[in-house]
Formats: structure tokens, C-alpha cells, sequence
């Protein structure tokens, strides 16, 4: 009895362990990717800090809410097929503590990232078979103020995953 009682916790231990890691908060905000955008105003809905969505050519965007706990906007996009596809979160302050702070969450979340070459800023890539996140922080100057923005996308054909 006492093994079978053993065999009964460790069992739900493992289930609890793959429910938290099959991504069932969702990719982001509690959305997954290939939902229709029905579904990601419903999800939206139910949360307290989004505002009324703005639609437009298969794309919804919430202003005034916070993605890692940081302002931002952020848009979902849709293909033809009706299907979620990219997720693109630019924030307010574009900053480099804020840039460091959304490495951390994310890397705490998806694992170790792959830091790109880019001759305007910072940008890095975390890959899964599923999904490919790229946070971009673009340096500024005297005419452009500094950027910073989050997209998680399907991986195409040409980004396709390294593991």
C-alpha cells in the first residue's frame, strides 16, 4: 500500500510538472498561438488590466497594459487562415534596465537565449520548435528615440529552430 501510495504522488508530481511546462499560462497573457482572434478577445477580456481592443486587418492591439510587470502596447496578428500567428509587444520606456529586466523573465521562462549581431542595438533569440521569441532594444539618436519590443512568432521555414 505504502508503494502504491508513492507511485499515486510521484505520478500527479509528474503531472504537475508537464502541466506547468506544456505552456497551459499560454504563450503570453494566457494566449497560445493558432488561436483566432475571438478567442484572444476572450482571453483579453478576462483580464483585468486590458483595455478595449482596437481592430483592424486581421490584428488586435491593447494600449495601457503591462507584459513582465513594464508598459506597453501590444499587437496580435492573424493569418487568412484566422489563426494567431505573431504576438509584438513594444514598450513604453525603452530602456536598458527594462531591456535586461525582459531578458531575465524570459530566459527564467524559455531557457537560454542566443544573442544576435546587430549593428543598431541589442537583439536576442530564444528557439523552441514552436516558437521563436526576439526581444530588439535599437539604440536611438538625436532624431530617433531608443525602441524596445518583444515578438513571439510561429517559426517559419527560414527560422527554422535550432534544437
Amino acid at each position: 500500500m505504502k508503494r502504491f501510495f508513492t507511485l499515486i504522488v510521484l505520478s500527479l508530481a509528474a503531472c504537475l510538472a508537464f502541466a506547468s511546462c506544456s505552456g497551459s499560462e499560454g504563450v503570453l497573457r494566457g494566449v497560445e498561438m493558432g488561436m483566432t482572434s475571438s478567442e484572444v478577445f476572450a482571453v483579453e477580456e478576462k483580464r483585468d488590466d486590458s483595455g478595449a481592443a482596437v481592430t483592424g486587418d486581421n490584428q488586435l492591439v491593447y494600449h495601457d497594459i503591462a507584459v513582465y510587470d513594464i508598459p506597453c502596447y501590444i499587437t496580435y496578428f492573424f493569418g487568412v487562415d484566422g489563426g494567431l500567428y505573431k504576438i509584438s509587444c513594444v514598450f513604453d520606456e525603452a530602456t536598458e534596465e527594462n531591456y535586461l529586466s525582459l531578458i531575465e523573465a524570459i530566459t527564467d521562462e524559455y531557457g537560454e537565449r542566443e544573442d544576435l549581431p546587430d549593428s543598431y542595438g541589442n537583439l536576442c533569440e530564444w528557439n523552441s520548435k514552436n516558437l521563436v521569441i526576439r526581444l530588439t532594444f535599437i539604440h536611438g539618436n538625436e532624431n530617433i528615440s531608443d525602441s524596445l519590443a518583444l515578438t513571439y512568432s510561429v517559426p517559419t521555414d527560414d527560422s527554422a529552430s535550432i534544437e
